[in-house]
């Protein structure tokens, strides 16, 4: 019936999206890909695939981190674990697919926060925590490199993060390669 062409119409678009994202890299929006019209917290610019509240949620989990830590905000571990949730909460999508964040700034963000304040070995705490999300396709498998999957030789999809909002990380050097005459050309 016409459930079963919608059906067979929906794999077969995701089938061929543009673009190397593909549906095993992220999963479905069911939101168009949208810039949020709430987002005081994680200042997001650009067109995401946005929970509802996610905004508000960003907020709770980084003070929750700051309180545990006991840092301020504008810690190494807080920032960048700020960046990572809100990117968890807004990801990255196109074509209604979210493109999940690269396994190295994940990694990078847990560890951060993780080192010194554990009595397990830091790394192995932040893997596993990163490996929850790949599973849950919010962060890419970390064999992912450069648009490919090194352990199965397939095209694959991750996006790496930058502040939103701010004038840090990505921002701040494109801002100064602008400033200094300098072609930039971004990969996603």
């Amino acid at each position: 019936g016409l459930g079963g062409m919608l059906g067979l119409a929906v794999l077969l678009g995701m089938a061929l999206l543009p673009g190397g994202v593909r549906g095993q890299d992220g999963s479905f929006c069911m939101a168009n890909c949208t810039k949020p019209l709430f987002n005081e917290f994680c200042r997001v610019t650009e067109d995401v695939c946005a929970y509802p509240t996610g905004d508000k949620e960003a907020e709770r989990a980084v003070r929750s981190v700051s309180v545990w830590r006991g840092e301020g905000l504008n810690s190494e571990c807080l920032q960048k674990f700020r960046t990572l949730i809100c990117n968890l909460y807004f990801p990255k999508c196109r074509y209604r697919i979210t493109v999940p964040i690269c396994w190295n700034y994940c990694y990078d963000a847990m560890l951060t926060c993780v080192r010194g304040h554990t009595y397990f070995v830091a790394e192995e705490v932040a893997r596993q925590r990163c490996l929850a999300l790949v599973a849950t396709l919010q962060v890419g498998d970390e064999a992912c490199s450069n648009g490919i999957n090194s352990r199965t030789g397939l095209e694959c999809a991750c996006t790496n993060t930058a502040v939103r909002g701010s004038w840090g990380g990505l921002s701040a050097l494109l801002a100064v390669a602008a400033a200094l005459g300098v072609s930039t050309v971004m990969h996603r």
